[in-house]
């Protein structure tokens, strides 16, 4: 790409935000010591796709990572929560099927000849923050991550030195960290609601065996149930009988409500 944007590739690395078309920053906000501008929102729980990490504060530098295991990068970087950012340094690895812009034409799916899918596309933007971008794809490729992962900086007019690169990748790291946690949570509550349903049936099974006489469902179901001789028995291993059969019932009754 031979666009202004990227002509700084050749430049010796410097903590100074460089001079981008329609870059936010401006020469006297590069020489301020006030307080950089921060986000101007947070992701919200209607983002359900979108991970972010806690900020990182250094000498009036702000660092602020957003990861999407699903969304196209160059979508992810035009968040309107960074658009008061310094730098959005962009990294991504995802299938060649997944564009770099939901405005750009999806590309076909590709396989090898063995039927297996063509490996991950990489990629990185530095955003005028020259080598953030490897600093970021660096975080996806060590934790073998799919997706798209952004790192924000609001620049507030004190170079940091080598040390933003290790900011970088932290907040990238807490950004991935954010979507693993949520993954785990989501997988296990899966798993309980499967549990809990599975509880549901097996006690409603019993109430409805004790209730009719019979078991339902599983081996018992084979073979009739054994008929018990009440004839014969006396009043009082009757009531015994009864009041086992009542108790059980309220049990059951009440594991079930525990249960929905």
């Amino acid at each position: 790409m031979t666009s202004a944007r990227y002509s700084y590739t050749t430049v010796t690395p410097s903590d100074r935000p460089l001079k981008r078309p329609h870059s936010s920053i401006s020469t006297s906000a590069t020489n301020s010591t006030t307080n950089p501008p921060l986000p101007s929102r947070t992701i919200t729980d209607t983002d359900t796709d979108i991970f972010q990490s806690a900020p990182i504060h250094d000498r009036k530098s702000t660092f602020t990572a957003y990861f999407s295991p699903t969304l196209p990068p160059r979508d992810l970087q035009s968040l309107p929560a960074l658009s008061s950012a310094s730098h959005k340094i962009l990294a991504w690895r995802l299938p060649p099927s997944i564009p770099e812009s939901s405005t750009a034409p999806k590309r076909a799916r590709q396989s090898t000849l063995t039927g297996a899918s063509a490996p991950l596309q990489t990629g990185k933007d530095d955003d005028g923050e020259q080598h953030g971008g490897r600093h970021v794809l660096r975080v996806l490729e060590a934790g073998q991550i799919t997706g798209s992962l952004v790192v924000a900086r609001w620049y507030g007019g004190v170079m940091l030195g080598p040390v933003r690169f290790t900011h970088i990748e932290q907040a990238g790291r807490d950004a991935v960290a954010a979507w693993r946690a949520a993954s785990a949570s989501q997988k296990e509550e899966a798993r309980s609601k499967v549990r809990e349903e599975e509880e549901r049936r097996g006690l409603k099974r019993l109430l409805a065996g004790l209730e009719g006489g019979t078991t339902t469902g599983g081996e018992d179901a084979k073979s009739p149930a054994q008929k018990i001789d009440y004839e014969h028995m006396t009043v009082e291993r009757l009531r015994m009988l009864d009041k086992a059969r009542d108790g059980t019932i309220g049990f059951l009754l009440k594991q079930i409500d525990g249960v929905e």
